[in-house]
């Protein structure tokens, strides 16, 4: 990899986490790495490689040396959560719950049909594979807006319910990112 490039954000965030509950950070980061080094596997299997990880408050986000086919998109795309998943699993089998836990969300997360999370890029690869134009563009778009509107909604009873802030706020990122998805050209 040729450069890493951490934004204030990752910063902010990592303070955060530390401040509210400072045993999730290292099992956080841990179950994070692991994710990203699904992708960067991938992509050496795939014959390329990362040429910048880029480490934001809303995640990390790899950018491969060499433009990826939807073909080779496909894989990379869901190794992260794959390993993500397998990571949970075999850290619930030797009793590390806690990783396991934080594992298994980041990874079902990652599978949302949202660009940018990893389930976004999959079904634009599936898509663009198997459907017919326009509908190959189209369809992941309108999913992502679909899926996105289901979750606020989920996240407006919670913070009703509970007041549970977060989950509205990454509900809300969700829907703007989908929107912005649909209304890119």
């Amino acid at each position: 990899m040729r450069r890493v490039v951490v934004r204030p954000g990752f910063w902010l965030l990592a303070a955060g986490v530390w401040v509210l509950e400072p045993g999730l950070l290292l099992p956080a980061a841990l179950a994070a790495l692991c994710h990203e080094l699904g992708h960067c596997a991938a992509l050496r299997l795939a014959g390329n490689a990362p040429e910048k990880l880029q480490l934001s408050a809303l995640g990390a986000e790899l950018t491969p040396r060499r433009p990826l086919s939807y073909a080779s998109q496909l894989p990379v795309a869901l190794a992260g959560p794959g390993v993500s998943l397998l990571c949970a699993f075999l850290a619930a089998r030797w009793g590390f719950y806690l990783f396991a836990g934080l594992s298994l969300a980041l990874g079902v997360f990652n599978l949302l049909p949202i660009p940018p999370l990893d389930g976004g890029r999959a079904v634009q690869s599936l898509c663009a594979l198997a459907l017919p134009a326009p509908l190959d563009r189209g369809a992941p778009k309108w999913l992502a807006v679909a899926v996105a509107g289901v979750l606020l909604g989920a996240a407006v009873g919670a913070f009703l319910r509970f007041a549970v802030i977060s989950l509205l706020l990454l509900a809300l990122w969700l829907c703007a990112q989908s929107v912005k998805g649909l209304l890119e050209v």
